[in-house]
């Protein structure tokens, strides 16, 4: 075992196996990471932000890695597959922004329990599990899924406090989703026959499929849209703050 940036590793940088000081603030993970390790940051007290984004190749996020992480705002990460309550009970106040480049599978509990500020991934996404946002809360209450996204499980968004779910046309397996009675799904008329739904007040037929309700966005680039919004709005309120002690 070797140490990096206050991290312990397998000695080829591969396995993060979790902090050298339960204390830690931020963790920013070697290039060279394909793998955050089981239990790694469990119940890191004052963990803060995770950045991953020097990763060369998508990682893999295994079971209860940052589980309840009471302060965890802010996490970045060139990720393949988050598994089971990667990030379960964590921060519950002032909410975590998550960014997941190249993400393909967020499994069963992955993101419960969470208060979600903000989620950003790529069109990569093909597969949701089982309660995977079960009991979340959003400060979006809009949740666009990705084009791709092919597998939905059981309750992945039960007791959650979404509003509105946009599913895509690629979605082949549903799980409960359409029994989310105090939830808006919005589905195109080929979701309808692919289904066999029957419209009701929270059933909403989009006219058309979600690659024309984005409009001139692909999915990518309207999460990069609002990305760039954000980190300008950062860069706007930073400089505002100097202005304001330069006085």
């Amino acid at each position: 075992m070797i140490q990096f940036n206050g991290l312990n590793y397998s000695d080829d940088h591969s396995i993060c196996y979790g902090p050298i000081d339960n204390n830690i603030e931020t963790v920013i993970l070697h290039k060279g990471t394909l793998r955050i390790d089981t239990h790694a940051f469990y119940a890191c007290p004052n963990l803060k932000r995770v950045d991953g984004t020097k990763c060369t190749q998508p990682i893999v996020v295994w079971e209860t890695a940052f589980e309840q992480c009471p302060k965890l705002e802010f996490v970045d990460l060139n990720v393949e597959e988050i598994f089971a309550n990667a990030f379960l009970d964590c921060e519950k106040e002032k909410g975590i922004n998550f960014n997941f480049k190249n993400i393909t599978n967020i499994n069963s509990n992955a993101l419960a329990r969470c208060h979600i500020k903000s989620l950003y991934m790529t069109n990569t996404l093909t597969f949701i599990g089982g309660r995977a946002f079960d009991g979340a809360k959003f400060d979006d209450t809009t949740f666009i899924l990705p084009d791709g996204l092919n597998f939905i499980g059981d309750m992945a968004f039960s007791d959650t406090n979404l509003k509105n779910i946009y599913l895509p046309d690629s979605c082949m397996t549903a799980g409960t989703i359409f029994y989310l009675d105090d939830v808006n799904i919005h589905v195109s008329q080929k979701l309808v026959d692919r289904f066999k739904l029957v419209l009701k007040d929270n059933i909403i037929l989009e006219d058309n499929s979600l690659d024309s309700l984005l409009g001139k966005y692909t999915f990518k680039q309207l999460n990069d849209k609002r990305l760039e919004e954000e980190k300008k709005t950062r860069k706007e309120t930073k400089s505002k703050k100097s202005e304001d002690k330069e006085r």
